[in-house]
Formats: structure tokens, C-alpha cells, sequence
């Protein structure tokens, strides 16, 4: 029977060194848990806004593209330019919403210092930003 190596010995080093080795692939394995995570809820993800009269509903995916439309009874009443304005406001209203989905989504599943949490929330902030002006113009 053998004695253990001495205390600093190589195989110190080379315990140490694995079990940085598994605590890193840990570390790996959750990010890619949390990663998938939030593209399923992407995935998924719909939201919808009302024009400030209710006469229109707009409803957009993860993206912030249009899935539908909706018209209300009140909306044939309107003129063509305040059904467009509700449209724009009911438009603007879901791209907020995505935001704050988004935004809670990152919060929720991403760590805070996360290089991934601060890339998704700012493309979004700056996507829907954008889009928020075009519609304000």
C-alpha cells in the first residue's frame, strides 16, 4: 500500500484542476438550459395592444411582426384617419408590451452580468425603439 503524495504534490494541482474543469462544464450546462429556455418562450411568445377606444387590436409575434388584426364594431364609425391612428396606437401598444416581455423574460432566466441578457435586451430595446419612433412619426 502506498502513501498519499505529499501536501503541493502534482496531483493537487491536478484534483484542483479538474474540479475546475467540472465546475466550469456546470457552469456550461446551465447557461445552455437557460439559453434554451429562452428561445422556447420566443418561440411562443405573443402579445397584443389596444388602441386607447378599444376599436382595434393588434397582435404580434416574438419578433415584433403582425399576426393579426382586429376591428371592433366601434371601428367602421371612425375616419379613415383616426382608424388609422388607432391602428398605430394599438400597434405601438403591443410593441411596448413585447418589450416588457422581453425585458422580464431576460430578468427571469439570464443572469445579470450575462454577456446574453445585455445582447437580447438591447437588441429588443433598440428594435422596438425604433419601430416605436417610425410610429410616432
Amino acid at each position: 500500500m502506498s502513501a498519499a503524495p505529499p501536501a503541493g504534490s502534482w496531483r493537487d494541482g491536478y484534483e484542483a484542476s479538474l474540479a475546475h474543469i467540472e465546475a466550469l462544464a456546470d457552469i456550461s450546462r446551465r447557461r445552455v438550459t437557460a439559453i434554451d429556455r429562452v428561445q422556447a418562450e420566443l418561440e411562443r411568445t405573443v402579445v397584443e395592444g389596444w388602441s386607447p377606444r378599444r376599436d382595434v387590436r393588434v397582435e404580434l409575434d416574438s419578433a415584433g411582426l403582425i399576426r393579426d388584426v382586429e376591428f371592433t364594431e366601434a371601428a367602421p364609425a371612425s375616419s379613415p384617419l383616426a382608424l388609422g391612428r388607432s391602428v398605430g396606437a394599438a400597434h405601438a401598444a403591443a410593441l411596448a408590451e413585447l418589450q416588457r416581455r422581453v425585458d422580464a423574460l431576460a430578468e427571469r432566466e439570464l443572469d445579470e452580468g450575462d454577456p446574453l441578457r445585455a445582447s437580447l435586451v438591447t437588441t429588443y430595446r433598440d428594435t422596438v425603439g425604433r419601430r416605436l419612433a417610425e410610429l410616432e412619426q
